[in-house]
């Protein structure tokens, strides 16, 4: 269903000046005065006073002080323990991941670069890849506790 248009310009101007009126909250009680004509309109600077008042709700404002944030300082904060340090691991898990990275490694930069290399190179980054994943397979602790942990650590 469509609202009906009024037919006389005033009628639609003063239907217009309530909608911003209402949008606003302004209660004048007044209409708002006709906008100027076209004519009077094109050598003036500045913006329209009208779309001035119907986006002035949506302007920014500075927030109402808050008084949790202002005393944040006064809160004693929470500060993390130092972290573990990274395990260093032996030389054989080293050598393990090493292997098992750099076999692949090798292998896509060679059909990267369109390098014919020799069958040694391939078959050795094959043979890294797998025995370095071997090893680390190898490695793997056999069960992780005493089987009833269920899985929460505070």
């Amino acid at each position: 269903m469509r609202c009906p248009l009024p037919e006389d310009r005033d009628e639609f101007d003063e239907a217009w000046a309530r909608i911003v009126e209402d949008l606003t909250g302004s209660d004048s009680g007044t209409p708002a005065p006709a906008p100027p004509e076209p004519e009077a309109t094109a050598g003036a600077a500045g913006p329209d006073p009208g779309l001035a008042a119907l986006f002035e709700p949506l302007r920014r404002r500075e927030p109402a002080p808050d008084a949790f944030v202002d005393n944040w300082e006064d809160e004693g904060h929470f500060v993390p323990p130092e972290p573990p340090e990274i395990p260093v691991g032996t030389p054989i898990t080293r050598l393990a991941w090493a292997g098992a990275l750099g076999g692949p490694t090798v292998l896509v930069l060679t059909a990267l670069t369109g390098w014919d290399a020799p069958g040694v190179v391939t078959l050795g980054a094959g043979i890294a890849t797998l025995a370095g994943f071997a090893t680390l397979v190898w490695h793997m602790p056999d069960s992780h506790g005493d089987g009833w942990d269920d899985g929460a650590r505070l």
